[in-house]
């Protein structure tokens, strides 16, 4: 990434998405790459605080000192607008998948996971259970609400439809690595293909 033309690279789309494909795409490309899940879980709560008050400061660092971004914070509403005022001509990549299968996904791997209810009020508008309505409309409007933002600045990948190093590395203006594209998760989108 070090001749690119573009600043960062930020996955914004929601989780369960195929955050963690484009994660292990990103590392497997050469970046600097940054997932809480694997490297910021103990940050989350400083960061939800400061989404709050719409400060930043340790967003802000962890974005400084990385190449390439996935999953939470960066697919919280509309803050993809504020990455890309204060990130310019960097680049956005919305992983998406069907929203039935997306909403399915969701409910088994979250149910129990105390941790991750931290950021519903945020997210979903509320506290609590899997209102399987309010969860698919806030999905499928971030997802209409960022298309519209970025219009062809954006790429769209999904990874049910059989995207990978292709349209990824063309979109990144780097060349495709000799190796097989990393589809994690795999068995979630088999068992769920409509």
């Amino acid at each position: 990434m070090d001749n690119a033309q573009y600043n960062k690279v930020f996955g914004i789309g929601f989780h369960r998405t195929g955050t963690t494909t484009l994660d292990k795409a990103f590392e497997r490309l050469g970046f600097s790459n940054w997932w809480f899940r694997t490297r910021g879980s103990s940050q989350l709560k400083a960061i939800i605080a400061e989404f709050k008050q719409k400060e930043y400061t340790t967003i802000r660092g962890i974005i400084d000192t990385h190449q390439a971004f996935t999953d939470n914070p960066f697919f919280f509403p509309h803050f993809y607008e504020w990455l890309d005022r204060e990130y310019p001509a960097s680049r956005f990549i919305l992983t998406e998948r069907n929203s039935t299968n997306w909403f399915n996904s969701c409910q088994r791997y979250f149910s129990g996971k105390r941790q991750t209810h931290l950021t519903y009020p945020m997210i979903y508008g509320r506290q609590g259970n899997y209102d399987r309505s309010n969860w698919i409309e806030v999905y499928e409007r971030h997802n209409a609400e960022a298309k519209q933002y970025f219009g062809d600045r954006l790429l769209v990948v999904n990874w049910e439809n059989g995207d990978g190093w292709d349209k990824l590395c063309s979109f990144l203006e780097c060349p495709i690595p000799d190796r097989d594209f990393p589809h994690l998760n795999s068995s979630i989108i088999d068992r769920e293909s409509v």
